[in-house]
């Protein structure tokens, strides 16, 4: 409880389920950049990008930082700008490390569950996979196409059963070194988040996939919608596709983010199709319209295909819900309430968006 503290801070303005398995010290030494960003860089970033809120005492979050990375040294820490921190908002495989990093860290609520629980739904959309139209559209492609979506729907199903073939994918690439520099994180990390089909990452079967009613759902919380013309005849809701046959080979140009969901193609990680990269150039390549699939936020990717007309449409929901609320064993009372400080990420973007949805301030 940091009430008292409040009137100290100048913040600076700028953009559950258990743990994912028991702190590990197998896990200690990995660093943030293995989950696709430094932790010990992160209090910089988070420096230069909190914001604060004009009536910061009266609100659940009391600093938000830009992105999921910056979350990272503070649940390490327990602190914010020297300030002692009882909550934090963020994402695994980020969690993953700092729980190996800090024993009094532990997940307070599964905040995807939280979500789905108030509005009816399996949690909230984030990352997705697009599909270039000209592609999309192309009936001699038909075909190839299904049969890449088969082998990336059979990825999905193996992550959320916990993932051993990927594990053994990520360590017939290499070493750990190896693999964080392709993946942004080790396939330790991935065990640990995905063992015992705890699925902490959130993936999301084509089997759950949602219509377009089923996005309707998110309009009033989250507002963005979906129309029918944002997704490929491929959708899993408009296919009648009946191929089984799988790709056995990576014969389209695909672009990905470093993190969580590069493990979906961990069996082609060894081929030149597959750039896996920042998301910084995951969104320039979007912009640009050269790559046959890209995997990106699905919420910022379908407004970024309204209002600029990129030449993509939605192909797969690839996970839907991993958000957490962290605690970090400062908190007297181990009860989540405005009083204590919170510090989360992505004010303005869904992690933010979803927050605010559940805890009203």
């Amino acid at each position: 409880m940091k009430k008292n503290l409040f009137a100290l801070l100048s913040l600076v303005s700028a953009f559950s389920l258990l743990s994912c398995g028991t702190n590990n010290s197998s896990l200690a030494s990995s660093s943030s950049s293995q989950l696709s960003n430094s932790a010990s860089s992160s209090t910089q970033d988070v420096s230069a990008s909190a914001s604060s809120t004009s009536s910061a005492s009266e609100s659940y979050v009391k600093a938000w930082v830009s992105d999921v990375s910056g979350t990272a040294s503070i649940m390490i820490a327990g602190q914010y700008e020297g300030t002692d921190v009882d909550y934090v908002v963020s994402s695994y495989p980020v969690v993953a490390n700092a729980l190996a990093k800090n024993t009094k860290l532990s997940v307070k609520e599964d905040l995807g569950a939280a979500f789905g629980t108030k509005y009816g739904t399996d949690g909230f959309p984030q990352a997705g996979l697009f599909i270039k139209n000209s592609l999309s559209t192309d009936s001699s492609k038909n075909d190839s196409v299904d049969q890449f979506l088969n082998t990336f729907d059979a990825s999905i199903n193996d992550l959320i059963s916990g993932g051993s073939e990927a594990i053994a994918n990520m360590k017939a690439y290499g070493t750990d070194d190896e693999q964080t520099a392709r993946f942004g994180f080790k396939s330790a990390v991935l065990n640990l988040c995905q063992k015992d089909s705890g699925n902490k990452l959130a993936f999301i079967s084509k089997a759950k996939n949602p219509d377009v009613a089923g996005f309707d759902k998110f309009t009033s919380p989250l507002g963005f919608s979906v129309t029918d013309s944002l997704l490929s005849s491929h959708y899993p809701t408009k296919s009648t596709s009946t191929l089984t046959t799988k790709a056995t080979t990576l014969d389209y140009k695909v672009v990905c983010p470093s993190g969580a969901p590069a493990a979906a193609f961990s069996q082609f990680a060894s081929g030149t199709n597959l750039t896996i990269t920042s998301p910084a150039n995951v969104k320039a390549a979007l912009a640009k319209g050269e790559a046959d699939f890209i995997m990106f936020d699905s919420v910022n990717g379908l407004n970024a295909i309204k209002s600029q007309s990129y030449g993509y449409s939605l192909v797969r929901m690839v996970t839907f819900g991993n958000l957490y609320l962290v605690a970090t064993g400062n908190d007297d009372n181990a009860t989540f309430e405005k009083s204590d400080y919170t510090v989360a990420y992505g004010e303005t973007l869904i992690p933010g968006k979803v927050f605010k949805s559940i805890y009203q301030d």
